[in-house]
């Protein structure tokens, strides 16, 4: 359920008589970011131009994107919505025992599965060697 700030601001301010509206929905949105912070709930996207070369047929067709490339402010622990070309896919982590194991023995239709491999990277499987966009939504 998404709430204005503004409503949520009008029902602070008869704690704070006298306080100017702008204080009030200012310390709203900064208690708003805080708890979100320190509840590891904040969600941030970002999108990635995968280009053909960064394919890894080898590696169960794999993409590694750098997070700290899009994310400068913690590592996220929990992808929300992953999608390629505007398509939305299910995403599934997986944990691999080597980089050999074959993900086509356990593919899943409309599943892409992905890994944390260390704690500035996410690595997706199954994409496309072609020009695509993808996105993806990371809570943390």
């Amino acid at each position: 359920m998404a709430t204005n700030l503004t409503e949520i601001s009008r029902r602070v301010a008869p704690d704070v008589m006298g306080c100017p509206n702008v204080l009030v929905d200012e310390a709203v949105l900064r208690t708003l970011v805080k708890f979100c912070e320190e509840t590891q709930i904040l969600e941030k996207a970002f999108e990635h131009d995968v280009l053909a070369t960064d394919v890894v047929a080898a590696d169960n067709d794999s993409v590694s994107v750098n997070l700290a490339t899009y994310l400068t402010d913690g590592r996220p622990i929990l992808l929300t919505e992953f999608r390629i070309d505007g398509v939305a896919w299910d995403a599934q982590e997986i944990k691999l025992l080597n980089d050999q194991d074959d993900l086509d023995e356990i593919a899943i239709s409309g599943t892409k599965f992905f890994t944390w491999p260390d704690t500035t990277h996410i690595k997706f499987y199954g994409i496309e060697a072609k020009v695509q966009e993808a996105i993806a939504k990371l809570k943390g």
